[in-house]
């Protein structure tokens, strides 16, 4: 695998080796059919996160970022995934939101899933 397709930090290459270790022949590519489910729940997630946001309700705030977190480490989107532990741990803290910190990640998980995404098609 050609670690130089993906910025350093933005995903985990020894997961993704380890879920390609994990295919076989004759059956379809887990890490394409793991990516085409990151690429269509995250988008559907991410605009729930900003309602919820609005809404100032944090527990669904965490539940969220939580929900993102698995998701993008399970596609080895490491970076991603630390941002979405960050909000979590961000909404359980503060429940005054959105504040600024808050407002900010989740505008930074949004761009990091978009640079996830790209860099793990590259990787198909």
């Amino acid at each position: 695998m050609n670690s130089s397709i993906a910025p350093s930090g933005l995903l985990d290459l020894r997961l993704i080796e380890s879920i390609r270790s994990l295919n076989s022949e004759g059956r379809p590519d887990l890490l394409a059919e793991l990516v085409v489910i990151f690429r269509e729940t995250t988008p559907v997630l991410l605009d729930s996160l900003e309602v919820a946001l609005q809404e100032k309700n944090a527990r669904v705030v965490q539940r969220l970022a939580h929900r993102l977190k698995g998701g993008s480490g399970n596609v080895g989107a490491k970076h991603m995934s630390r941002l979405c532990s960050d909000l979590e741990t961000l909404a359980r803290e503060q429940p005054d939101l959105p504040s600024a910190e808050t407002s900010s990640r989740a505008s930074e998980i949004r761009t990091t899933f978009l640079e996830s995404a790209t860099a793990l098609d590259a990787l198909l």
